[in-house]
């Protein structure tokens, strides 16, 4: 029992859980610490503004807030489906990159590792969301001191790109 009077969960069972979901530990501390977002209203919002108001947020610092509109984006994503199952995957791909990004900023390093590998593993058709996943992966490897690993993913990124036009072609 908490000391606001509520129940908290065992660590046996939270252990328990992280192994039924498979999920790691730390991460399902990291989400309990991040959840206290209060739920946002994102009633007739469409995905562009909703990513163009998270990136906002994000490069202006506001990282907590900008990671609850990449989360309401998700539940939308299951809510409301585009039809096209390309442009649906695409699109978690992309909120999958971002939400990484994000989370590490939040300092919720599990969390953005397990969301860049499924951004590598959704953006399988597209190079360059696949790419920007195994950039933010390498970036989070590295925050973690496996440089091995972090090694390999960099590699994967740049061994795409290359595959890539550049920017400035058509």
């Amino acid at each position: 029992s908490s000391r606001r009077g509520g129940r908290m969960p065992s660590i046996e069972a939270l252990v328990s859980l992280s192994t039924v979901l498979n999920v790691q530990p730390a991460e399902v501390f990291e989400r309990v610490k991040l959840g206290t977002q209060v739920p946002l209203d994102i009633t007739g919002l469409d995905y562009d503004t909703l990513r163009e108001r998270a990136l906002a947020l994000y490069w202006a610092g506001n990282y907590l807030k900008a990671l609850a509109i990449y989360d309401a984006m998700v539940d939308q994503l299951v809510l409301d489906p585009p039809q096209d199952k390309t442009e649906l995957r695409r699109r978690r791909a992309r909120i999958e990159v971002n939400r990484a990004s994000t989370l590490r900023r939040c300092g919720a390093l599990s969390a953005a590792r397990a969301a860049a590998e499924r951004a590598v593993t959704l953006a399988e058709d597209y190079a360059d969301l696949r790419a920007d996943a195994y950039v933010v992966l390498a970036t989070l490897l590295v925050d973690a001191g496996l440089l091995p690993f972090a090694r390999d993913a960099a590699d994967n990124a740049v061994s795409i790109s290359r595959g890539l036009p550049s920017q400035g072609q058509a």
